[in-house]
């Protein structure tokens, strides 16, 4: 099966900027791995480089065991998508398609099929006749994806090809694009700065800041457990409240927090007393009130002053600030009937085992 890409020590340099560092990754055939990082964490430079349009500074790319590092984008055999769809304005759908094939010069009645299935697969069978600027921007990318299939690639790269689609299409293309994957079983690459498409897509996430990886995982590894308070802080709402361990307390810790508060954290890694943490509480894991948790409810919580409410459909998510100054992200159900209110006091509590403890 195609597909298979070593990445090893892969950096880019542009003078003194450092744009890429060591960048290593094994992406295996048929996987969905999504670089996930904000605008500058190199994300794009590291798919450029991939694809053949920017040359790295040292490092080596193998595609299915054969060192593409220094071949040509038109060589590589990798297709590609990017937020602006480059359609030929002048061409049918069927021939921005037929494109890439007949480059290739692949015989005019195998195009025409390979045509026909990709445009079938996009579901745009119909629109084969049609010109860019008669589609929807949906439907132009739609067209964009058949042409960087048709050819049938190991291995396919797609950057921030969503970006451009209000918030609805961007939802279906997500699925859309996940279907073909499944289908097709290619090897895609994706690049995104939205945490939820990278969450909702991948297989696994490469999450890079400042030209480095950061952590490499699944979804849920990533969102569960964070190497560290980046990691934490850039997936997904969390609440961080930093603090001291205080003392070992039946298999996890008691921490001080700044603000003078001691609480309950469970934590499968290793902590000395005195030791700088952070605890990381997502808002679906704290609760206002401690008799919500019922009897496993614990002793601690922490006083907060609600700042800001925002209505969501079925729940107000809640900003409060701490003692020390920490912001806490909270829950409530819109059916509970009552509501809490900007400038309310509340104590916040948790369940240790919902906690992550984290370095400082």
């Amino acid at each position: 099966m195609k597909g298979s890409l070593e990445i090893r020590r892969l950096a880019k340099s542009y003078h003194s900027a450092v744009a890429v560092r060591e960048f290593d990754l094994h992406v295996q055939p048929g996987e969905f791995v999504t670089l996930l990082g904000s605008s500058g964490s190199g994300k794009t430079t590291t798919l450029l480089m991939v694809a053949g349009f920017e040359e790295p500074t040292s490092g080596n790319l193998i595609l299915d065991g054969r060192d593409i590092t220094r071949v040509p984008p038109n060589k590589r055999g990798i297709g590609m998508m990017f937020q602006h769809y480059s359609l030929f304005p002048h061409m049918t759908v069927e021939q921005n398609v037929a494109y890439p094939l007949k480059l290739r010069k692949v015989p005019k009645a195998e195009i025409r099929d390979r045509v026909r299935d990709a445009l079938a697969l996009v579901e745009l069978a119909d629109y084969a006749s049609r010109y860019p600027t008669e589609l929807s921007g949906g439907q132009q990318q739609r067209v964009a994806l058949a042409r960087a299939i048709v050819f049938r690639p190991g291995l396919l790269l797609m950057d921030e090809p969503l970006s451009a689609l209000d918030r609805g299409l961007r939802k279906s293309m997500q699925s859309e694009i996940r279907r073909i994957h499944r289908n097709l079983k290619t090897t895609i690459i994706y690049v995104t700065h939205d945490q939820d498409e990278a969450l909702s897509m991948s297989d696994r996430i490469v999450l890079m800041h400042d030209g480095e990886i950061v952590q490499v995982g699944t979804p849920t590894e990533l969102y569960d457990s964070p190497v560290n308070t980046f990691v934490a802080n850039f997936v997904g709402e969390s609440t961080l409240l930093r603090g001291v361990v205080d003392a070992s307390v039946d298999g996890g810790y008691r921490v001080k927090l700044d603000s003078g508060e001691l609480v309950a954290c469970d934590s499968g890694r290793s902590f000395e007393r005195g030791d700088a943490v952070v605890i990381r509480i997502r808002p679906g894991q704290l609760s206002f009130g401690s008799a919500e948790l019922g009897a496993q409810a614990p002793p601690e919580g922490i006083e907060a002053r609600v700042e800001d409410s925002a209505y969501l459909g079925d729940h107000w998510q809640h900003t409060a600030r701490t003692g020390a100054g920490a912001l806490a992200t909270f829950l409530e159900n819109t059916s509970r009937g009552s509501r809490v209110q900007v400038g309310q006091r509340v104590r916040l509590s948790w369940l240790p085992s919902d906690a992550i403890l984290l370095q400082a």
